[in-house]
């Protein structure tokens, strides 16, 4: 019996040792296994983990710091200089402006006080709407009702002009060649005629010819027959030659004052500077001018009176 016991308290210790050896293998592999999947975090494998991730951001944080300052210093040194080109460059412009403008404004000054007078008339060529032809009469490209009022003025204008010239040529002086020598008395005063030399001139028809090619022969001339004398197959000029009158200053062209299909009647001022009596005061006088529209756009003068 007491062999019976002794074998089955040996039986209950074997079994009760490997209990304890299966028991203690399961522990370490559980061990490995939560030290491996599932770290302890106070453990100094994961005090280790952690630290090397912090240190490393923290020294990165540091050389992007550093790296950023630097950049940003570099950045701004350089804005700086550029800034300072920029103001260089922008100050030279500046300059420059200032004074092309200057210039500008002292030139266009200068050209406005010189050339541009406040009572100029506009261009007198009507910026090609017309143009003088070979005799001096006024020659328009196209049709000059299609033209606007100004560019009819300034056409009346220039037309003005050439009949002033004409008339003081035909009727003050003589506009041909004459031979001072050869003289004929003419008229109840035996006023003295001067014979002309132009070749071209052989009566008083080529006088109204050369004449009426400024002037309309709707408005004839009447004191032309007194002026020049035809005798013996030659024509003699008067030739009077007086002087300009000194007080006469302009005239212009200052509006329309009536229009019909071929005549165009201008108001006309003429300004003076003074008179014998009065010389420093400035007087206006307003009369009237009138072109003749031949069918082919050609002006020639109507009414007119030579101002001076």
């Amino acid at each position: 019996m007491k062999k019976i016991l002794i074998i089955m308290l040996a039986m209950f210790t074997l079994v009760s040792c490997a209990k304890n050896e299966t028991s203690t293998d399961e522990n370490d592999f559980s061990g490995i296994q939560q030290e491996t999947v599932q770290p302890d975090p106070l453990s100094d494998s994961t005090t280790i983990t952690t630290t090397k991730p912090t240190t490393t951001i923290s020294q990165i944080k540091s050389e992007t710091t550093i790296n950023t300052t630097e950049e940003i210093a570099t950045q701004n040194t350089t804005n700086a200089e550029t800034k300072e080109v920029i103001s260089a460059i922008s100050q030279e412009n500046q300059e420059t402006t200032t004074e092309t403008t200057s210039t500008d404004s002292a030139t266009a000054t200068t050209t406005t006080t010189e050339t541009v007078p406040a009572d100029a008339q506009p261009d007198p060529l009507g910026a090609g709407a017309f143009s003088y032809n070979e005799d001096g009469a006024v020659q328009f490209v196209e049709n000059p009702e299609s033209n606007d009022e100004q560019t009819l003025i300034s056409a009346g204008q220039a037309l003005f002009e050439s009949a002033c010239q004409t008339e003081w040529n035909f009727t003050v002086g003589c506009p041909y060649e004459l031979d001072m020598g050869n003289v004929i008395r003419n008229g109840g005063y035996e006023w003295i005629y001067y014979k002309i030399t132009d070749e071209n001139i052989h009566s008083f028809a080529d006088i109204e010819r050369d004449y009426y090619n400024v002037f309309s022969e709707r408005y004839p001339h009447e004191d032309l027959k007194m002026l020049y004398v035809e005798r013996q197959g030659s024509v003699y000029a008067m030739n009077g030659q007086r002087d300009m009158n000194a007080y006469y200053s302009m005239s212009r062209i200052t509006g329309i004052e009536s229009r019909t299909d071929d005549e165009i009647i201008f108001t006309v001022e003429h300004q003076f500077e003074g008179t014998d009596q009065n010389p420093d005061s400035p007087y206006t006088e307003n009369d009237k001018f009138s072109v003749v529209i031949s069918p082919d756009g050609k002006w020639k003068a109507g009414q007119f009176r030579l101002p001076y």
